[in-house]
């Protein structure tokens, strides 16, 4: 009986072992792929930042030079082009890269444990630099995060990695993505878990934590410490009972924002009303933005500088409710 014992003690201290050794290797493995993802996604979004930069400073320098009635004429002119160039890629080639991108990373994330096509690597950045850098009114924190969730599907196609750690490394791109964008993990984090996955789970939040640091530290080491806006000293709270306003704040926000959403759709619906072909509703788009623009060329690009203006307090309020409209 005794010696029945010891062998049992002796199978199970072997089991257990064997189980520590395979959790540790998971870990490991968790730690590593995250790390080399983020960094991965890190060096995307800067090369991405770079190509929409240097698109949007040859357009400026152009319209510049011309000046005059030709500069404007230009000036208008040059998100319908924008437009063009990037209707091919949007109608046959990808059009995964329509739209910002996310609701697509989630569809992915949820149904399909993050697998993404691989054209979106290549098409992606490529749509977004000729829209973007021509004046189309867009943010480039959703094509880095479709970019990021593309490129970790093709790292988990290449090792041949399970379902479920293909779909935590796409959630962990999402977030590198977003961190190397603004140059903000705890946000970045905060954004994949919350919006993309929908839960907190403590070995997907480590994971994402990894990811999202490693491109933040990819992204300064390139870019700098700077965050994409800086923040003056003036928004500080002088008394709790400023804190009401910010609740009004963020609930005027969130209708402002179901209200900006309701009208894309509107638009969408508008388009598909007037039967207007998927070859030219980039074009018309561009011509109108192009338009918009030239009273108030704040609404062109990504608007890093009018947002920042913003935080700096140095716009009329008539110009902050005009740009809101």
């Amino acid at each position: 009986m005794l010696r029945l014992r010891r062998q049992v003690q002796l199978l199970a201290n072997k089991v257990s072992k064997t189980l520590h050794y395979r959790e540790s290797r998971v870990t490991l493995s968790l730690v590593v792929s995250a790390l080399v993802v983020g960094v991965l996604v890190g060096l995307a979004a800067v090369a991405f930042d770079a190509m929409v930069h240097m698109m949007g400073t040859f357009t400026h320098n152009v319209k510049a030079s011309l000046g005059g009635v030709l500069g404007t004429v230009v000036a208008v002119l040059t998100p319908a082009l924008g437009g063009l160039l990037i209707t091919p890629i949007v109608v046959r080639w990808s059009p995964d890269v329509r739209g910002s991108g996310i609701p697509f990373v989630m569809l992915a994330v949820s149904n399909f444990a993050g697998r993404m096509p691989k054209r979106i690597a290549f098409w992606r950045p490529i749509a977004s630099t000729l829209s973007i850098g021509t004046g189309a009114s867009l943010g480039t924190e959703g094509p880095v995060v479709q970019m990021g969730a593309s490129i970790a599907s093709i790292f988990s196609d290449i090792f041949r990695i399970s379902d479920e750690r293909r779909r935590n490394l796409a959630v962990v791109a999402t977030a590198s993505g977003y961190a190397a964008a603004f140059n903000a993990p705890i946000a970045g984090v905060m954004f994949s878990l919350e919006v993309i996955l929908g839960n907190f789970g403590n070995r997907a939040f480590a994971s994402v934590v990894i990811g999202a640091v490693a491109a933040s530290a990819v992204s300064q080491g390139i870019l700098g410490r700077a965050p994409a806006f800086a923040v003056p000293d003036i928004y500080t709270l002088g008394h709790p009972s400023e804190l009401l306003f910010y609740a009004l704040l963020g609930v005027g926000s969130a209708f402002v924002g179901i209200l900006l959403i309701r009208f894309e759709v509107w638009g969408e619906q508008l388009a598909h009303a007037l039967n207007l072909s998927d070859w030219w509703r980039p074009t018309l788009g561009g011509l109108l933005v192009g338009l918009i623009g030239l009273g108030l060329p704040q609404v062109l690009g990504r608007s890093y500088e009018t947002t920042q203006a913003f935080l700096n307090n140095i716009m009329p309020g008539i110009a902050l409710t005009v740009l809101l409209i």
